[in-house]
């Protein structure tokens, strides 16, 4: 038996051979040899090879020994033995990659199949599962241990049995790598329906199914997948369910298709497997199923189908996966026990994963209920592990369910037939009262309060119903209920009553606390439902759950959502708190204290503040509008002593009515303000921690007038309304001026009208002392002392400094006292009293204060017009006959008589004010006056003509005209008179350092520089005419602007005609690198000279050879030696010639943009004439590119058809006949007619008047129409030019000859384009004589305006030649 399987053995080899004594293959005691291609096997008598040869063991060995050779050894079997119990193959590899069965890319040898075995031995691993007779595999090489090995064993039953333990061993060499148990099940199955036929099977073929469980591994699968599809061996199709299923499918020859999908072509295979999918296997898997329920336990649900957590692509594990449901949703499996029963963990333990046990001893089974008889918990795991010890106890048939699995039963309707632990089951369960003292007890019994918390949030979680879609809380199921624990440790009963709202009786409403009311009102317990339900375990301490609020990070309190209008739950309400006061022992007549009172009032306010804030905002219109005390009256809790207030160290308690009545004030925040309070005997201040925090936050500092009215009220109850003494020691004076800062916050118009006699006799304020304050500070009241805000203008030497009240008090209350009617002096006020008293000449003892004044004076802005400025020896003058001290000019320009235009150096300092009183210095912009500059020009022109310190009078000079250095829009304000001084005045230094300049410049400027001395701006040159001067005037060391050089004008004609000889007498000394800075020069100097009006007037300037006559104006690109014998006067140049002749030098381009000039001098310009405007070219000729087709220029190419061979100067060109006739009207005349008669097929046509480029031009243009003109690549060779001019005239007179009109036209055209090229005064009567010749008529006259304008030129060349 040999199919598909066995056809692989091809993808290895082309002529397998076996020795076999399966009878079924009919080669008992045989030796078989393939050759299915009929290729190698010897021909027979018939001259035809046979597809395999059969032979018994015996004649094989005597006929072919070798080929049996390598079957010696291997499995038993032995060359002398007659026959073999066992079938062995051989398999001889190829070895070429061509085949004679099929094309391979590869070759299969031994490293490949060893390769493919080892990648086998994750496959063999579960290859064994399904198969009844084979219990091992193992790979080897010949003569070596087994590489890998996959052994099953049965450790108990037979491989009959329909569920069995198999023990898979897989091993690598000696190593164990995996290990596992597995439970499995295989059935044959009931025979199909009559209509259904079975695809390609015998008739006595076994339909089979088998399920396999995985119940313990240890190890690794090796690239395997851990659950497959199988039909006997693996198909290679992974599955999503967590077991392997194994069927007898309809599967392709490949193993490679399932057809589950219904087609034209596989209708019966897919009936076929449609019904093991959805019949069979459902049906074995609730079987396997109900086998593995009592040896597993709970982790038997771990091998159920599910939708909700396993996702897959095969569209068979969804299929496996609905046949199962719909199968369980059938009324036949009600009874079936499949559902493990959940035990109590205090009783029973399992070990868990299950172990092997040893064969023959007896195990204890779980036990197992039905579909219809089990109680459902599908709580969450750990919810389920919380009460299962308390449901064990009450729900005898306590199933746990995962989550996934009942979501599955919801989907296929099979909740309906079941009882589950959610809601409204745990409602009835506890509306039973048998099952209520369970639930204490048990709760009784459970040590540890988080635990019992923990099992009471749990249970509540499952039993308050959930909001519907709509919102609605089905809460009356819960009525009757006893599961609400109290905090006295009983369970209190939810009632719900429709319509009943407010009709409970205080002995049945039950209060949901917060923790902290549950601390603060714990006396009534049993109205209080446990507060530590749903709470974060760390606000179980009472400071923190005061301090953080209730429950701001714990999760969400279902025991919210029974809170209803028509339940008797609540929360505790602001109007509550009165009614547990009573509860507490605390009356309105309580008046004493203790350490239990003190804390139990501060924990109180801490939860009763907010509440009240809350009530003060959400109340209705009344409320809000109430004050504190009202709202407290309405509250019934205005004669309860909740106030407190401290006395010799021990708190004393009143009510909120005596707080009102009487000598009481709330302790300010501020310290300060807290001591001023305790200045006044009598006055008791309230702790701020037992009161409202709204009436603290609004009285919290006497800055409010309700609280500064307050002390008022206070100090006029007490009698406490004066300070005793006006000394006071300096550490209490802080107090005092605290109380000045309340008098000037309050000082406002209504309160100072009524308390102004008061306030203004109240001696709070400071005294001014002129020396260091002492300890006993005296103060005065506001009522007659002077008021003078600025303390440095008190000067030691002013009179009954006692009458003045401290200047800093008087500038930080000023509107207090403008407030009480005080009058404050200004500035000018004090300094008219202080100015009679001024001395002419300051001491040096005086100038200390007398600068503070001077300092307090400018940061008034006050301006006095007396004599106030001190110069440098002290004496007071005018601001405006002294200089800005600070600027540098004026430092140097006066260096030697500081003190007498300075100011003194301590008065320095306020220079911005005494700028502003006329100090003599820049005005805006930093711009001087002229009169200023001029006065410090003539003082520094003074000291350079009679030097004492050379040194230090050259940099006083250079500091002077640093002024000048940069443009300012000032300079252009000064007069012209100002500027002629300026410019004449010899104050500027010149430059000695021409380090920076050229070699050929240095030795000049130098000899220049040291030459002049003091040098005045008129002598000197600027850096812009430089070039074009630098031989014969200095350059200063650091001069003016441009804008200052506008007043001296344009360097002298003269010199610079003086510098352009100067620079062409030293030309044989510039080097290669000072070569390109002196070609500039002379270029800035020939073009100064061309726009200079009066150059022409200079004697001799026509004769002077001074012009450089050089071929470029790139001076990058000019050489030394280009410099000999081109120095040209300007009377020898011609512009405009197109090149040297023996008659006339054309001006070059670097001396094109002095044309103007040079024309001036008498240079002479070439006319040409005016150039013909030719009429366009005529249309209606003959075109050779419209008239011609591309692929004859092609067949030009390829010499394919030519008829006609043109010779010229010994070369070739091909060409066709009849393409040429018809663009040349003389090729026409010679090749039709008679002459056309006399020609060769192939003539050959020497032409003799024409060169061969012409004739190359002239057959182009026929076949392009175009013409490939000459290029000057130097249009200043004249050889070059000849040359091109010659090609130009040679094919003009071509085209003439060979009667080419639009040739003819085209090169008469490019001729006239570049006259000023190719036309000269030496050629022009030759190239009229040439176009004379090719009757090019345009050119001809061009010629002859040529030689009318040019005649001169034009008789010099005859003369010449």
């Amino acid at each position: 038996m040999f199919g598909r399987g066995a056809m692989t053995m091809y993808h290895f080899t082309d002529v397998p051979m076996l020795i076999s004594v399966l009878s079924t293959v009919a080669l008992a005691d045989h030796s078989a040899l393939k050759d299915p291609q009929q290729q190698l096997l010897p021909r027979n008598k018939h001259w035809k090879r046979k597809a395999g040869v059969k032979v018994s063991l015996a004649t094989a060995r005597r006929l072919f020994p070798d080929q049996l050779r390598p079957f010696h050894g291997l499995h038993g079997y032995s060359m002398e033995a007659e026959s073999y119990d066992g079938t062995l193959y051989r398999l001889p590899f190829r070895s070429t990659e061509r085949t004679l069965l099929k094309e391979t890319s590869a070759l299969v040898g031994v490293d490949e199949t060893k390769t493919l075995l080892e990648d086998y031995h994750s496959t063999a691993q579960m290859s064994l599962l399904f198969l009844r007779s084979v219990n091992s595999i193992d790979y080897r090489v010949r003569d070596q241990k087994a590489s890998w090995s996959v052994i099953t064993t049965r450790p108990g039953g037979s491989a009959d049995d329909i569920f069995n333990d198999i023990n898979v061993t897989s091993s690598r060499g000696s190593k164990v790598i995996y290990e596992a148990v597995w439970r499995i099940g295989m059935t044959d199955t009931e025979e199909a329906p009559n209509d259904l036929a079975n695809p390609g099977r015998r008739a006595n073929k076994v339909t089979e199914c088998g399920l396999a469980a995985c119940l313990r591994s240890e190890g690794s699968f090796e690239k395997g997948l851990p659950h497959q599809l199988f039909c006997t061996l693996p198909t290679g199709f992974a599955t999503q369910l967590p077991i392997s299923v194994h069927a007898s499918f309809a599967i392709t020859g490949d193993r490679k298709t399932i057809a589950i999908e219904d087609t034209a072509k596989n209708t019966a295979i897919t009936e076929w497997n449609q019904w093991l999918l959805t019949k069979c296997i459902p049906e074995f898997y609730l079987e396997f199923l109900k086998d593995l329920a009592p040896r597993l336990g709970g982790s038997a649900f771990q091998f159920w189908p599910s939708f909700t957590i396993e996702k897959s692509n095969q569209s068979f594990d969804k299929v496996i996966r609905d046949g199962f449901w719909n199968q369980l949703a059938g009324d036949q499996y009600e009874s079936y026990q499949l559902f493990p029963l959940v035990e109590n963990k205090r009783t029973t333990e399992r070990s868990a994963p299950l172990k092997i046990r040893a064969h023959g001893k007896a195990r204890k089974l779980f036990k197992v209920t039905s579909l219809k008889s089990a109680q459902f918990d599908v709580n969450p795991k750990k919810v389920s592990a919380i009460l299962t010890p308390l449901f064990t106890n009450i729900c005898p048939n306590l199933v746990y369910l995962p989550r996934r699995l009942w979501q599955d039963m919801i989907t296929f309707n099979i909740h309906q037939k079941s009882v589950v632990l959610e809601s409204q089951y745990v409602c009835d369960l506890f509306s039973i009262e048998s099952n209520c003292v369970a639930l204490e007890d048990f709760l009784k019994r459970l040590e540890d309060t988080t635990a019992r918390d923990e099992v009471m949030e749990t249970l509540l979680q499952i039993a308050i119903p959930k909001p519907s879609s709509d919102q609605h809380c089905p809460l009356e199921r819960m009525n009757g209920c006893r599961i609400i624990p109290k905090l006295d440790q009983t369970l209190g009963n939810y009632k719900f009553r429709s319509g009943d709202a407010n009709t409970w009786s205080r002995s049945e409403v039950l209060f949901l606390p917060t923790l902290a009311e549950a601390y603060l009102f714990a006396n009534s317990a049993s109205s209080l439902i446990k507060p530590s339900l749903f709470q974060e375990k760390a606000t179980k301490h009472i400071s923190s759950i005061l301090l953080s609020g209730t429950t701001s990070h714990a999760p969400k309190n279902p025991l919210l959502d029974m809170v209803r209008e028509f339940s008797n739950l609540r929360h505790i309400g602001i109007s509550d708190i009165e009614s547990f006061l009573p509860h507490l022992g605390l009356s309105t007549t309580y008046t004493g204290a203790n350490d239990v009172m003190d804390r139990w009032i501060v924990e109180l306010w801490f939860y009763l503040d907010p509440r009240l804030q809350i009530y003060r905002k959400g109340g209705d219109m009344k409320v809000r509008l109430a004050s504190v005390a009202e709202m407290l009256q309405e509250l019934k809790l205005h004669d309860t002593p909740i106030y407190r207030y401290d006395q010799n160290s021990s708190w004393r308690y009143i009510t909120p009515q005596q707080f009102e009545e009487g000598p009481y004030i709330i302790a300010p925040s501020d310290q300060k303000e807290l001591d001023l309070c305790r200045l006044f005997p009598g006055v008791e201040i309230i702790d701020p921690e037992c009161l409202p925090s709204e009436l603290h936050a609004k009285e919290s500092s006497l800055d409010d007038p309700q609280a500064f009215g307050r002390l008022l009220k206070a100090i006029t109850i007490t009698g406490a309304s004066n300070i005793r003494n006006t000394s006071v020691k300096s550490p209490d004076y802080a107090c005092i001026k605290s109380l000045c800062g309340l008098i000037r916050r309050h000082a406002k118009p209504e309160i100072v009208e009524k308390h102004r006699e008061i306030l203004r006799s109240l001696p709070v304020w400071l005294q001014f002392s002129p020396t260091e304050p002492s300890r006993d500070l005296r103060c005065t009241s506001a009522q007659g002392a002077l008021l003078c805000p600025h303390g440095a203008m008190l000067l030691p030497y002013i009179r009954q400094l006692d009458l003045f009240v401290d200047p800093c008090l008087v500038v930080e209350y000023s509107s207090t006292f403008r407030s009480l009617g005080c009058t404050i002096m200004d500035t000018e006020a004090i300094w008219k009293y202080l100015e009679p008293d001024l001395p002419q000449h300051l001491m040096p003892d005086q100038l200390r204060s007398y600068s503070r004044c001077i300092e307090c004076l400018s940061r008034t802005n006050c301006k006095p017009s007396s004599l106030l400025a001190p110069n440098g020896y002290g004496r007071l003058c005018s601001p405006s006959t002294l200089f800005d001290h600070e600027d540098a000019i004026f430092i140097a320009a006066f260096r030697e008589s500081p003190k007498k235009q300075f100011l003194h150096p301590d008065f320095q300092s306020r220079r911005s004010y005494w700028m502003r009183l006329g100090l003599r210095g820049r005005a805006s912009f930093g711009m001087l006056k002229d009169s200023d500059f001029l006065l410090c020009v003539a003082n520094i022109e003074a000291r350079l003509k009679r030097p004492s310190d050379a040194n230090q009078d050259e940099k006083d000079a250079a500091e002077l005209t640093s002024y000048l250095r940069f443009h300012h829009a000032g300079l252009d304000a000064w007069s012209g008179m100002t500027w002629s001084t300026i410019v004449h005045a010899r104050i500027y230094q010149t430059n000695l350092d021409v380090s920076s300049e050229p070699v050929y410049r240095q030795k000049q400027m130098l000899s220049l520089a040291n030459n002049s001395g003091p040098c005045s701006i008129q002598y000197a040159t600027s850096r812009a005419h430089l070039r074009v001067v630098w031989s014969q005037r200095p350059l200063l060391k650091d001069p003016p602007p441009a804008s200052v050089y506008k007043h001296v004008g344009q360097p002298l004609l003269t010199s610079v005609y003086d510098h352009l000889h100067f620079l062409i007498s030293i030309r044989d000394t510039i080097t290669s690198q000072e070569l390109s800075e002196y070609l500039k020069d002379l270029q800035a100097t020939y073009m100064f000279l061309q726009e200079c009006p009066t150059t022409a007037s200079i004697p001799n300037f026509q004769q002077d050879k001074i012009w450089l006559n050089l071929p470029t104006t790139d001076i990058s690109a000019i050489s030394i030696s280009q410099l000999d014998g081109t120095l040209r006067s300007a009377k020898s140049l011609c512009f405009n010639a197109p090149l040297d002749t023996h008659v006339v030098e054309r001006a070059k381009n670097f001396l094109i943009p002095y044309e103007s000039l040079l024309r001036k001098l008498g240079c002479r310009t070439i006319s040409y004439p005016a150039k013909p405007n030719l009429a366009p070219r005529n249309k209606n000729l003959r075109r050779p590119i419209d008239q011609s087709l591309v692929v004859i220029r092609d067949m030009r190419k390829q010499q394919s058809l030519v008829d006609i061979v043109f010779e010229a100067e010994g070369q070739q060109i091909f060409a066709h006949r009849i393409f040429m006739a018809a663009v040349s009207e003389y090729c026409q005349r010679q090749f039709l007619g008679e002459r056309g008669a006399l020609l060769d097929a192939k003539p050959t046509v020497r032409i003799e008047d024409l060169t061969f480029k012409t004739l190359q031009h002239i057959v182009d243009f026929a076949y392009n129409g175009e013409v490939s003109w000459p290029v000057l690549a130097n249009r200043e060779d004249i050889n070059e030019v000849a040359d091109k001019l010659d090609e130009l005239l040679d094919l003009l007179r071509g085209a003439d000859a060979w009667l080419m009109e639009s040739l003819h036209e085209l090169a008469e055209r490019h001729l006239l384009d570049h006259t000023e090229v190719y036309v000269r005064p030496d050629n022009v009567e030759s190239v009229r004589n040439l176009a004379d010749q090719a009757q090019a008529k345009h050119l001809l006259k061009h010629c002859k305006d040529y030689i009318r304008d040019n005649a001169e030129y034009v008789q010099d060349c005859k003369e010449m030649d």
